[in-house]
């Protein structure tokens, strides 16, 4: 199942007009747990779309975005489809198989941690600011303490 907002947000395109080209039978509507605009997580009705309306979405798409995909499918599977009957990918070397665990890993955390700072920066924007001095003095503090408090500290009396 694939996020169909998400695979709209990455091609450019508008997900309600998309939604009406694909597959009724592959179109779903789920509640996901998701973080609004203030940090909070709530649950919102997202619409999900199984593989095959995922590769309509991808391969009608004009979008740059969409065209290394297309190019593989058409160039690179289509073709191996025909003349062998199916599609596999080059056998790796272990240790070419160990760099692209290592990557896939380090992609993940450099995500968890752009996640992370996203939230921190929401929650920041949440928090109210601390509420400032007051300027009017109250009556039960003598004045002569009231402003010597309200000075700059680097600054003297005398």
């Amino acid at each position: 199942m694939f996020c169909l907002s998400d695979v709209c947000k990455v091609l450019d395109l508008q997900t309600s007009k998309v939604k009406t080209r694909l597959n009724e039978r592959g179109v779903y509507s789920i509640p996901t747990p998701t973080y609004n605009q203030y940090g909070a997580l709530v649950e919102q009705e997202m619409t999900y779309v199984n593989e095959q309306n995922l590769y309509k979405v991808i391969m009608r798409s004009d979008k740059p975005q969409a065209e290394p995909f297309q190019d593989w499918v058409c160039g690179e599977v289509l073709p191996s489809i025909r003349k062998t009957g199916s599609y596999s990918i080059k056998n790796l070397s272990r240790k070419e198989l160990a760099l692209m665990v290592i990557q896939a890993e380090e992609e993940n955390e450099r995500l968890a941690l752009e996640n992370k700072h996203q939230r921190e920066v929401i929650v920041a924007k949440q928090t109210p600011a601390p509420p400032l001095m007051a300027s009017v003095r109250p009556h039960s503090v003598p004045a002569e303490i009231f402003y010597f408090f309200q000075l700059p500290q680097n600054r003297k009396l005398c």
